[in-house]
């Protein structure tokens, strides 16, 4: 039987796989030797992200752009209105989801705004891209071991496993390192609206999240390439960290 993917596929995937939860490790290692890190408010942010995300927005998703719903009706032929929807809908849920963290859960715990965002990309890139990853390269080891009794479901699924070119590994890393980012610094705006009681920094915050995700709407519109969603997403994402390291060190004047 000829594989959809060759040995080399297997070794990229499962090194990217890896990379990816280095990825997310290094910020860990880099708070905790500077004192920063709370173990607490960093399982909130990874709650969070199941809960408002996951959970909530998702089927919020699922709700609205199932086949035969009248909103999956309307968006029909209107990308605009998709993207808008798609825009807020992630600005209000994560950023909502964080404030209400910062709200209640982690209240009285000490600089917390790092730790949570960290805890959501976290959980972003291990439940959506890295995890994944790795089950499919060994469901790929487990294809060349089992030979043709491989199941054609599964042969379909590890066909992704040729993607991982040394490129595109390169491209995914960026891309998620720039989503690290935004959570960080969306994370430090949302608790200094809720620990300063400055609502504004909230709207700001759900705001920014919308235009990071204007980029991948639109390429998932057709409406642009890949290449620009990747490069929209890390702009804004360097906009969002320029905005709260700056406000950050004016009140610190």
């Amino acid at each position: 039987m000829t594989f959809p993917f060759a040995g080399a596929d297997l070794d990229r995937a499962a090194a990217g796989g890896g990379a990816l939860i280095l990825l997310s490790l290094a910020p860990i290692w880099a708070l905790r030797r500077r004192g920063f890190f709370s173990a607490r408010a960093f399982w909130a942010g990874a709650a969070g992200f199941l809960l408002f995300v996951e959970l909530l927005e998702g089927g919020l998703h699922r709700l609205v752009l199932s086949s035969g719903s009248p909103a999956a009706g309307w968006m029909e032929g209107k990308p605009w209105l998709y993207v808008t929807y798609v825009c807020l809908a992630a600005g209000i849920f994560e950023e909502g989801g964080r404030a209400l963290i910062f709200r209640f859960w982690l209240a009285k715990e000490a600089r917390p705004a790092l730790s949570c965002g960290l805890g959501h990309g976290a959980a972003e890139i291990w439940l959506r891209v890295a995890l994944p990853t790795l089950v499919l390269a060994g469901l790929g080891t487990w294809c060349v071991f089992r030979g043709e009794q491989a199941p054609p479901e599964i042969l379909a699924l590890t066909g992704r496993l040729a993607d991982f070119s040394a490129s595109y590994t390169a491209l995914l890393l960026a891309e998620r390192a720039a989503a690290l980012l935004l959570h960080l610094a969306l994370s430090v705006l949302v608790y200094r609206a809720v620990h300063r009681r400055r609502p504004g920094w909230g709207v700001v915050a759900v705001l920014l999240h919308g235009l990071a995700d204007l980029s991948p709407a639109l390429y998932q519109c057709g409406l642009i390439s890949p290449a620009g969603s990747e490069a929209g997403f890390c702009l804004a994402a360097a906009a969002a960290a320029l905005l709260a390291w700056k406000t950050g060190r004016q009140e610190e004047a």
